[in-house]
């Protein structure tokens, strides 16, 4: 049974541009911050996936007998190189990026970023191998999102520095 997996990205808010300049990007919206739109959808055939299989999928696509970088990981790419970087990290964390749960329906536009935060429930590096149907309860009831490594407190390893 195929599986339609929603991406989006999520971001702190630029603390050097006010909420009304925005920049354009085709797949990830502006550079204000916060949660994206859905970006892109990718497509799953198993749900005993993991979430590694599921990066590969994010990052690659077949073009023939050739594989590609997809067009919205390049933007992805793009934004982690732009993105503030509040903690200060260096070398390859800004390279890297880590995926998260979110429940559809929690991603209203009158949530504040904090609150879309809370929201937003990392994954372990370690839990990345599990199957997918091992992890959600129901494959059709969530969204992945895409977090640069330099968006998460290094000390609490969550979006905000508050437990």
């Amino acid at each position: 049974m195929k599986h339609f997996i929603n991406l989006r990205t999520y971001t702190h808010p630029n603390p050097w541009k006010g909420k009304d300049q925005k920049e354009h990007s085709y797949y990830v919206g502006h550079e204000i911050g916060g949660l994206s739109d859905v970006a892109e959808t990718v497509i799953t055939v198993d749900e005993s996936n993991n979430f590694v299989t599921i990066r590969e999928i994010i990052e690659e696509q077949r073009d023939e007998n050739i594989m590609r970088r997809r067009r919205f990981y390049y933007e992805f790419i793009q934004l982690m190189q732009r993105c503030p970087n509040i903690f200060d990290y260096e070398g390859d964390a800004l390279k890297s990026y880590r995926l998260a749960f979110l429940k559809k329906g929690n991603t209203g536009t009158k949530k504040g970023y904090d609150d879309v935060a809370k929201d937003i429930k990392l994954i372990k590096l370690s839990d990345e191998t599990k199957p997918i149907c091992d992890m959600v309860d129901d494959m059709f009831s969530f969204e992945l999102v895409l977090i640069p490594t330099t968006q998460i407190h290094p000390k609490t390893g969550r979006l905000t520095d508050q437990p």
